[in-house]
């Protein structure tokens, strides 16, 4: 058993791809900042299935990685016949699944920032703020319009500055006040 406490992503990059490297069978649990638990199940070092809360696949990568940090890693070694009945038909191949870890996990610093009391925030968290309160007014185009503008996004100060660009999407100017109010005063609460 391998138990890790207070690991980054790319930390955890590691630990999965010598996991594989060694041809373990067993399951990998990520316990995020949150206390929530994902698992990878390995089978002879082939990642074989992912869960993350009701989540599976793909989907439940991007969720499990879209953390900086993790509280724990543990991995338990089984037998991997116990494994097999848990196989996952939608995974891509392995060669896949380690790139996208490999890349999630070096450009997971980019969601993540500081303000000025130290405080981290999560820029996905703040995009959220954004498209929640836009979808109030532009209906479900505004979850589009946010990917646009924030795509490129590195750090909250890049958000901010691209707030203007996205409230004057809104055709009404008090709306337009009234949503820059509102994801400011949010994002300053988080």
């Amino acid at each position: 058993m391998v138990q890790i406490k207070n690991i980054t992503s790319n930390e955890v990059v590691e630990q999965i791809e010598k996991l594989c490297e060694s041809k373990k069978s067993g399951t990998i649990y990520l316990s995020n900042e949150k206390n929530i638990i994902a698992q990878l199940k390995l089978t002879e070092g082939d990642i074989v299935a992912v869960l993350f809360l009701s989540k599976r696949s793909v989907e439940a990568l991007e969720l499990i990685f879209a953390s900086e940090r993790f509280r724990s890693f543990k991995f338990v070694e089984r037998d991997e016949k116990a494994i097999r009945p848990e196989l996952d038909a939608n995974l891509p191949p392995m060669v896949e699944i380690l790139e996208f870890i490999r890349t999630t996990g070096s450009s997971v610093a980019k969601v993540v920032t500081t303000r000025n009391n130290g405080k981290i925030i999560d820029l996905n968290q703040v995009i959220e703020i954004i498209v929640i309160e836009l979808t109030l007014h532009l209906g479900p185009m505004a979850a589009m319009l946010c990917e646009e503008y924030f795509d490129k996004a590195k750090d909250l100060a890049d958000v901010m500055d691209s707030l203007d660009k996205v409230a004057s999407e809104i055709d009404n100017a008090d709306n337009e006040i009234e949503f820059k109010r509102l994801v400011t005063e949010k994002i300053q609460k988080i």
